[in-house]
Parts: structure tokens; C-alpha cells; sequence
């Protein structure tokens, strides 16, 4: 029997059979033990492994990464394992029977093909091979690629069987599960969509149907720029006749919707047009990238140009609660963007602004100026969809209100512990409304982090990481859950799975400011605070109305730069200071060596937190360098707080 268990199906956990986790200490150490086991007890010499993952190193560097890297596995599978690996001369080959290793489960159980080995297939699919753990070695990623995709494949095969058999015996609830699978592993299958909708119909679901035909449109829209075929068209169109006679426009999706009309060339030239166009198509492309929002495709939008539009009208037939509308007016080397956003429904003024800029490099100009309107939008969106959802009585608020009431407490937190609380229980209650609502998975776990923050037990960090990787499997391209699941990493001090979602959160947005504030603070907890605070600052530029925690973060990576004057000109632009920055601001004053005023942020951090102490609040802050530390503490101490 297998003494040691290894998931490499939606990450990596290697374990003892007694649940015990094993660290191997770099991302190259398993990702050649995953090779190995893939499949186990194949042969492979020292060569092929070095090229493998060292390919640019020399064949001298080569071999003896290699050979740290065999060094630090055969020590981890020492645990009950320890003949696991078998060297015999320039071969290597890794006994199959001595992991009971997850991605061989699965492809025995689909080989199998009963009904009951298929579900127990797809319960150990919980993702890509090695998601979210990226790897700087271009054979290692073409293999890891081929690997993935006839992973998927049999993934997608299995479920697609087990959706057949449900729907033909008519058990909704377990079609709803298998289909709601399918799509986060392929959101493009607009089939399953359709049965979806059709399961969801047969379970007097109705809401959820229309809900689920607005997601189909909106992946169609955002990744491949269509609209739904026909057959799902008409079959949104007989589900909504059912529930409320024939509507004349689309139903609006629960969660914000935008359409982004082409902006008007004012310049007299004609020869403009290319730059109010791309502007427009790519402040599209970015907002699609927001998987909080519903943005219409372009394919779409440009069918408006060089018509005059009423607001009112366009949100009827498209469906949409907001509408982005804008201009470009060029003289000589002055450019001018003016751009308003909408309501849709009444007609009213969200919110407008003005960019004056001189045109230098025009590309790099365009790219300026989307990246700030994209995140001025998103934040005037949120913060009109939170100011909705506070009016609304609860027999009236959707799955998205409760979302956002939830935010409205999270982001009040400063003020309230008890906000904590509140922003869990509205969350807990959009998951309530709508199980697949990811996002709100992945604030939940963002809640309870918050919360473990001041309980510090360790077994309430394994409740928020569920939380996080229940989000990543509803949407594995949704960079919120990705820098959620990143931060609660941190915390663990598992460096270098936060770095891989953090990273992989850049990728799928890099214009959300919160990726960035993230990124920065995940770079000042791990001994890079100069790249932090560009980071950060980078944050605050293109999000202006930014919550004051950018500010708290600047402080915090200014104090580990050892900047404190600078450090402590961003603590004191917070409105209200919480214990943590109060002891980060004594500690900057102790360091500038203006001690009474330090004693003063002293005590008023004593007086939130009366049990403060240097040597818990230690074991709070997640520095990954014991310098860092070192230095935190002693400025601590030197300010006046207690051992």
C-alpha cells in the first residue's frame, strides 16, 4: 500500500498517509517529481532530466541542479517512501507502486466508464496538472502542455457522460453539478450552456436559466467576440416566454453590464479615426478582463459608429445598465479624451472626466489612457452597483447584491471588527442565492483571513484556502480569486504558490489595481520593497478614488525600504489609522529619531489593542527574510511598545 499521497490535479500537495504535508523546497524539485510520476516507473537518464528543466545552463550546472533537485525528493520521500526513487548509474525511474498519486486514479476510473467511476473521476479533477504553478523552462512547458490537454480531454469526456446519463434520468440536481464542471474546465461549450439552461428549467429554476443563457453570451462575447447560435437564442427566448411573456429586449444579467460606444473623432480629421477607435476597442478588451462586469463585444458596440444614440434606447436593446461614451479632439500636439459614464435606465451622469495629454508616443499615450479610464470605470461601477444594493429591502436584492453589500462591510473594516462579520454573513448569502457565483467564494475566503488575522490560529486558515480554490474551480480566469487565494498563501508562508497566483492574476488583468497593490505587497513581505513600492505606486495612479489601505501598503513597504520619512508621509494621508499602522508609524518616528511623537503612535496602538505586544505582533506580519523581521522588531522595541 502507497505510504505516501501526491495531488498534482489543480496544484501540488505532496503528504504522508496520515495527512502530514511534505515540502520539496523549489518549484523545479516538483516539478520533477510530478514528471516522474507521469507516468511512474518509466525509465529516464540524467540528460534527458537535466535538459528537461535546466536546458539553459550549462551540462556541468545542468547535472548538479539536477542532482539537488533528486537529492531534496528522495529526501521528502524518506517519509515512508524512501526506495521510492531508484538511481541506478546515468538512470533514474521512480516506483510506481510507492504513490498513491492522483492523476493515476483518475485515468483508471475513466478507463473504467461506469457511472460511479466517472463521478469519482471527476471529484479528483480539480484542475489542470500543476495549476497555477508556472515553470521558466520551455521543454518542461511543452510537455507540462501536451500533459494538460489529454488530462482535459479525459476530464471533459468523463463529464460529458455523466451529464448525458443525468439529464436522460432526470436527475436535475446532479446535471446541474456535472454541467456547472464542464464549463469551468471549457466555459466555450455552448451545448452544455444549453443544457444547462434546460436542467435548470426542468428544476422550476427559471432565474437561474436566463442567469446562465447571460453568462454563455458574455464568455462568447468577451473570448471569441459572437453572439450565442440560434439554438440557444431561441431556447433563451422560450424560457423567458414562459416566465413572463415575450420580452422585447435581452434580460439584464444580475452583475453590472456595460456597452462601450465608439468614441467620436471632434479633431475635423478624419485621418483621427484610428485613435478614438483603438481607445474604444481597448477599453473593451480590458474591462472584459473584469469578470465582475458583462461588457458587450466590440462586434457589437462599433454597429452604434457614427450614430446618434439615445441612452436609454441602447441600454433597452442591449440589455445593458451602463453605457461608456467618449470623444477624442486632437490640435497639433494637444489631445484632449472627455469620457462619461451612463445609467442606462434614467439617463443620469455616473460619473465624466477629462485627460488632457500631449502627444509624444501616440501608442504609448492610448495605453495611458485606457489603463486609467478601465480602472476609473470599474470603481465608479462597484461603487454605484454598493450605493443600489444599500437601498434595496431584502426580498428585492439579487446573489450580485448581497456581493456587493458584503464589499460595502469589507471595505469598512477600518472602522468596525464587526464589519468582518457582516461582509461574511452577505456573502455567505450570495452564495446562497447563486452557488456559482466564484467571486463570492473568493471574498469569503478573503473574509476569513481578515478574520484569522486576529485569532492567528493556523487551523482557520484551512476554512479561506477552501473558500479560495472552491472560486478557482468556478472560475480558474478570475484574477480576484487568484490574488485572494495569493494573499491567504502568504500568510502561510508558502511563498512560492503565492507568487505563482499572483503572478497568474497579472496575467489574466493587468490593469486591475488591485493586482498590483497585491503584487507590491506580496513583494515588500518577501525582501523586494523597491519593486513594491513601484507597484503600488503604479496602483495609485491608475486608480485614483484608491481605499486607504494602497496607502497603508505604501507605508508598510516604504518602512521595510527603511524610508521612514517617507513612510510616514503615506500613513498620515490614511483618515483613520488602525493598530497596525499606528505601531508601523512609531516605528518610522523611532527610527527618525523623534521619540516622543513615536511613544505617542505607541500608545495609541495600545489603546485599540491593549494585549499588544512586540513579540505576538511578530508572528503577525508574514516577512519571508529574517532581516526584515529583525528590523521591524527593533523598531518596534525602540518606539516604546512592550516585549
Amino acid at each position: 500500500m502507497p505510504a505516501l499521497v501526491l495531488e498534482i490535479l489543480g496544484g501540488f500537495e505532496l503528504r504522508s498517509a496520515a495527512g502530514d504535508a511534505l515540502r520539496l523546497p523549489t518549484r523545479k524539485s516538483r516539478a520533477l517529481l510530478a514528471y516522474l510520476v507521469v507516468p511512474p516507473g518509466q525509465l529516464h537518464s540524467r540528460e534527458e532530466l537535466a535538459t528537461l528543466l535546466w536546458g539553459e545552463r550549462t551540462d556541468k550546472q545542468a547535472r548538479h541542479s539536477l542532482s539537488q533537485a533528486l537529492s531534496s525528493i528522495r529526501k521528502a520521500l524518506t517519509n515512508g517512501a524512501g526506495d521510492a526513487l531508484r538511481v541506478d548509474g546515468d538512470r533514474i525511474t521512480l516506483a510506481g507502486s510507492a504513490l498513491d498519486t492522483d492523476v493515476l486514479r483518475f485515468e483508471r476510473l475513466v478507463t473504467q466508464g461506469s457511472v460511479e467511476s466517472l463521478a469519482r473521476a471527476a471529484d479528483l479533477y480539480r484542475g489542470d496538472l500543476l495549476s497555477g504553478i508556472a515553470f521558466q523552462a520551455e521543454a518542461y512547458e511543452d510537455w507540462l502542455a501536451g500533459e494538460r490537454a489529454r488530462l482535459r480531454e479525459l476530464a471533459l469526456g468523463a463529464l460529458g457522460k455523466l451529464l448525458d446519463h443525468h439529464a436522460t434520468a432526470g436527475d436535475t440536481e446532479h446535471g446541474v453539478e456535472v454541467a456547472i464542471r464542464l464549463l469551468a474546465i471549457d466555459p466555450l461549450q455552448e451545448h452544455v450552456h444549453r443544457a444547462l439552461m434546460r436542467l435548470y428549467m426542468a428544476a422550476g429554476r427559471g432565474d437561474a436559466a436566463l442567469r446562465q443563457y447571460e453568462r454563455c453570451r458574455e464568455v462568447l462575447c468577451s473570448e471569441l467576440g459572437v453572439e450565442p447560435e440560434s439554438e440557444t437564442e431561441r431556447l433563451q427566448h422560450d424560457i423567458a416566454r414562459k416566465r413572463a411573456g415575450d420580452r422585447a429586449s435581452p434580460v439584464r444579467p444580475d452583475k453590472p453590464s456595460i456597452v462601450v460606444l465608439p468614441f467620436k473623432n471632434l479633431s475635423g480629421d478624419a485621418g483621427q479615426d484610428y485613435f478614438g477607435a483603438g481607445v474604444t476597442d481597448d477599453i473593451i478588451t480590458e474591462l472584459s478582463r473584469f469578470h465582475s462586469l458583462f461588457v458587450i463585444a466590440s462586434s457589437t458596440s462599433f454597429t452604434y459608429r457614427d450614430k446618434a444614440v439615445d441612452a436609454k434606447q441602447v441600454g433597452r436593446e442591449l440589455g445593458v445598465r451602463y453605457i461608456l461614451e467618449g470623444s477624442v479632439r486632437k490640435a497639433g500636439d494637444d489631445l484632449r479624451v472627455t469620457v462619461q459614464l451612463i445609467d442606462a435606465a434614467g439617463g443620469d451622469h455616473v460619473w465624466a472626466e477629462r485627460y488632457d495629454r500631449t502627444v509624444a508616443d501616440v501608442f504609448s499615450l492610448q495605453d495611458e489612457v485606457t489603463r486609467t479610464i478601465v480602472a476609473t470605470v470599474v470603481g465608479r461601477v462597484k461603487a454605484d452597483g454598493i450605493e443600489r444594493a444599500r437601498r434595496k429591502t431584502p426580498e428585492n436584492m439579487t446573489a450580485y447584491d448581497y456581493f456587493l453589500r458584503g464589499l460595502d462591510f469589507y471595505q469598512r473594516r477600518r472602522h468596525s471588527p464587526d464589519d468582518i462579520a457582516q461582509a461574511l454573513a452577505m456573502f455567505k448569502k450570495a452564495i446562497e442565492f447563486d452557488p456559482e457565483l466564484a467571486t463570492a467564494y473568493a471574498w469569503c475566503a478573503c473574509a476569513l483571513s481578515e478574520s484569522w488575522f486576529h485569532s492567528r490560529d493556523d487551523d482557520d486558515l484551512k476554512m479561506p484556502l477552501e473558500y479560495a480554490r472552491k472560486a478557482l474551480w468556478l472560475d480558474g480566469n478570475d484574477s480576484e480569486a487568484h490574488y485572494i487565494t495569493s494573499i491567504i498563501l502568504v500568510q502561510l508562508r508558502d511563498y512560492d504558490r503565492a507568487w505563482d497566483h499572483i503572478v497568474r492574476a497579472r496575467d489574466l488583468n493587468p490593469n486591475h489595481a488591485e493586482v498590483m497593490r497585491v503584487m507590491g505587497n506580496f513583494l515588500a513581505h518577501t525582501g523586494r520593497p523597491d519593486e513594491a513600492i513601484e507597484w503600488i505606486a503604479a496602483a495609485m495612479r491608475i486608480n485614483p478614488h484608491h481605499s486607504s489601505w494602497y496607502n497603508s501598503h505604501m507605508g508598510f513597504a516604504l518602512y521595510t525600504a527603511r524610508r521612514y520619512a517617507e513612510a510616514l508621509d503615506a500613513y498620515q494621508r490614511i483618515t483613520t489609522l488602525t493598530y497596525v499602522d499606528e505601531a508601523i508609524m512609531a516605528a518610522c518616528l523611532a527610527g527618525l529619531e523623534r521619540t516622543q511623537e513615536a511613544g505617542a503612535h505607541a500608545g495609541a496602538a495600545l489603546a485599540v489593542r491593549p494585549d499588544f505586544t512586540v513579540e505576538w505582533f511578530s508572528t503577525t506580519v508574514p516577512y519571508k527574510h529574517e532581516d526584515d523581521l529583525g528590523h521591524l522588531i527593533a523598531g518596534l522595541h525602540k518606539a516604546g511598545l512592550p516585549e
